[in-house]
């Protein structure tokens, strides 16, 4: 495992955006905590099957444990007075699992299909597993949000051989971004749906973490969408381990 420590020393402007940036990262996995539990608490009620009771309790626990480890980071982050990075083998398949573990409640709840498919060759990656977790925990949460009943997210992975690196990429077939705002997006600026449509909350600041978390794993991001056709992004690693030590 490597560990980087870089960055500068935190304004109060900075340690009042990472207040809200925590609260943000954590309210994903808790909402999957508080939700599994409820379930759980209703199974003899609503007569769920034990296997199925079991799944939603591991599902809760991993939410918490990933609930821990952001804290965790973030403690030490604040003891270090600067940005942690850790690289260590990362398999996406787990990833990707682990996501529609999460977030199927919810995906279930508004009528969207969750999967994901990953290509046989792909590589185990050399990267932040946290920050990697959080970039497409965020990523496929807004895809379920902005996708119509009946509609569909997927998780991709895909080599691509000649630049030796992989695109981690995230599919919906939702409502897309009209091009005004999605310039905006990709120029860093936070934007709600309010601006759209009217719909409530939007874009904002999880697509910031996003980018943010991004340019730590010194990853590419793009993102293709079209008005009433859905939303593609991608995310570009250049670091692909070659499976040694």
């Amino acid at each position: 495992m490597a560990k980087d420590i870089g960055g500068s020393p935190k304004s109060k402007g900075t340690v009042d955006q990472r207040i809200k940036d925590f609260a943000h990262e954590v309210r994903s996995p808790l909402a999957v905590v508080v939700g599994y539990t409820k379930m759980i608490a209703d199974a003899r009620k609503r007569k769920t099957p034990l296997e199925e009771v079991e799944k939603l309790g591991a599902a809760a626990h991993a939410s918490a444990i990933r609930i821990g480890r952001i804290c965790e980071r973030v403690l030490e982050e604040e003891t270090a007075g600067e940005q942690v990075i850790r690289r260590e083998k990362v398999d996406f398949r787990d990833i990707a699992q682990n996501m529609v573990k999460a977030f199927t409640p919810a995906a279930n709840e508004r009528g969207v299909a969750l999967k994901f498919d990953i290509d046989p060759d792909f590589p185990i990656l050399v990267s932040d597993p946290l920050l990697l977790d959080q970039v497409i925990g965020n990523l496929v949460g807004n895809a379920i949000k902005f996708t119509r009943r009946g509609g569909s997210v997927e998780m991709r992975g895909k080599l691509d051989v000649q630049a030796r690196a992989v695109m981690l990429v995230i599919q919906d077939d939702g409502k897309g971004i009209p091009s005004h705002l999605l310039m905006r997006l990709m120029r860093g600026e936070r934007v709600s749906t309010s601006e759209q449509d009217g719909a409530g909350k939007g874009w904002g600041r999880g697509m910031q973490i996003v980018r943010d978390l991004a340019a730590r794993l010194n990853a590419d991001i793009d993102i293709a969408s079209e008005p009433g056709h859905g939303t593609v992004i991608s995310l570009r690693l250049q670091t692909v381990s070659d499976g040694s030590d």
